[in-house]
């Protein structure tokens, strides 16, 4: 099983019914912008190698 099939899809903007976008309600200064790029290149490598899944999918 490749390792991108344990996880749930997570897309920041995926679009929704109402706002458009859920990154709307987000003004582009907020530091939580920051902590998501951070935790975006966090090396999880080790991690995964580990990760054996089961059940249903996680969510990355």
């Amino acid at each position: 099983m490749d390792k991108e099939d344990l996880f749930k899809p997570y897309i920041q903007d995926d679009l929704a019914l109402l706002p458009p976008c859920i990154g709307d309600f987000i003004s582009p200064s907020d530091p939580v912008r920051l902590v998501s790029t951070i935790v975006d290149k966090l090396d999880i490598s080790n991690i995964l190698k580990d990760y054996k899944g089961g059940g249903t999918t996680s969510y990355h």
